[in-house]
């Protein structure tokens, strides 16, 4: 039975997901803080499409 390869885990899922909740958070309550979650979001999408394969 051969044992399928899988890639390495990533945390910039994680990232991305933090920094959409704080996003929506901001947006909610403090609308000028949206701008850092803007920022976590579009580096963690930045640091997943890096990543090396």
């Amino acid at each position: 039975m051969a044992i399928p390869h899988l890639p390495a885990g990533s945390f910039n899922p994680i990232i991305i997901a933090l920094g959409l909740a704080a996003t929506f958070y901001a947006m909610i309550f403090m609308l000028p803080l949206a701008i850092i979650g803007i920022v976590i979001v579009f580096v963690g999408i930045i640091g997943w499409v890096l990543e090396p394969r």
